[in-house]
């Protein structure tokens, strides 16, 4: 006996991450002349899940047309929206919301890290101070403050706003992250470093604190304990790109040029088209004077960061070391072209 389709089975297909069968009961119910604004809702999100975000976007207009609305269901549309990219659209609905719930924590929050993304700094700070007024007790309210604070420079605001978000959830990451951040800033390394050691004690799988204490300790020229933290991070995870490219670097400037190229091949091997680490590789081999070699990765950095002029200044030096002073006269040109302040190097 054929089964026939019902919201309810598409809300169950949903919660259990049967994307697709909740798409083809939805759209059997919407055949069959039972739309409803649940059922759009359900369809919008799996086509999302199946990155099918065109097909998701015709029926998220479609939804929003449809009145009267249900505030969650509002909420859950301009989420959509901003998982496919249409940030104004979401802008245009999570304000809907307010006009409907003025309190209302989704959209406050939502609408607050929108607007920070279109550096509406002090709007964002407003919103996200309401979300906070109305429930303080929720970790990511108070981490999107103290991030907002944070990006306006109020960093003491920002710290403060950051330590609540850690004592409501420990396992707020970035809220650790950025607390070091401010203590760089203050120049309290130590402080900072301790932060990130507190992070690893909670997860010991955190590839990015490692990679922060390594550059404390580089700052503080203690090259030997950076080697030391990031080898540990590449325990965890040989084919880390951030691991092998920071491990690259230390053992650059310990002069270890031979361990500083094999980490930088291992990072092109990872990410071929790193701009970062064909460019810092191809400056090492120009070094040792392999300037075929360091032609190649410094050509395939001009490649991927065409307008970036570090490595046409890197080009031009080794035509002017193999006498080329036509070829070199020109790349130094390209490289002044879009950094003036690099015609001090010449």
């Amino acid at each position: 006996m054929e089964v026939k389709p019902t919201i309810e089975i598409a809300v169950s297909q949903w919660e259990e991450k049967k994307y697709s069968l909740a798409i083809t009961t939805c759209k059997n119910l919407i055949d069959s002349g039972k739309e409803t604004l649940d059922c759009l809702n359900i369809l919008i999100k799996s086509l999302i899940h199946k990155q099918k975000n065109e097909e998701a976007l015709k029926y998220l207009n479609r939804a929003t047309e449809t009145k009267p609305i249900n505030l969650n269901i509002l909420c859950d549309l301009a989420n959509s929206y901003t998982l496919i990219g249409e940030t104004l659209s979401a802008k245009r609905i999570y304000e809907e919301c307010l006009k409907m719930d003025k309190k209302n924590l989704v959209a406050l929050s939502n609408l607050g890290n929108i607007e920070l993304k279109f550096n509406n700094t002090s709007l964002a700070l407003d919103l996200h101070i309401k979300a906070k007024e109305a429930n303080p007790n929720i970790a990511s309210i108070r981490y999107n403050l103290g991030y907002t604070y944070y990006q306006l420079g109020k960093y003491p605001e920002a710290e403060n706003e950051f330590e609540k978000t850690l004592e409501l959830d420990k396992n707020i990451y970035q809220a650790y992250l950025k607390q070091s951040e401010i203590h760089i800033k203050n120049n309290k390394l130590d402080k900072a470093k301790s932060v990130l050691e507190k992070l690893i004690s909670i997860n010991p799988n955190h590839t990015k604190a490692y990679i922060e204490i390594s550059k404390i300790f580089k700052e503080q020229n203690k090259l030997k304990e950076a080697e030391i933290i990031l080898n540990k991070s590449l325990l965890l995870n040989p084919n880390e790109a951030s691991t092998n490219y920071y491990l690259a670097d230390i053992s650059k400037c310990q002069n270890k040029l031979t361990e500083s190229i094999k980490y930088y091949n291992k990072v092109l091997e990872i990410e071929p088209n790193s701009y970062a680490g064909n460019l810092d590789l191809g400056a090492v081999l120009l070094d040792l004077n392999e300037f075929d070699k360091a032609l190649k990765f410094l050509r395939k950095a001009n490649t991927i960061q065409p307008k970036n002029a570090s490595a046409k200044l890197n080009i031009g030096s080794i035509y002017k070391r193999l006498n080329k002073l036509d070829e070199a006269e020109g790349w130094t040109r390209e490289a002044i072209k879009f950094n003036p302040n690099m015609a001090e190097a010449y």
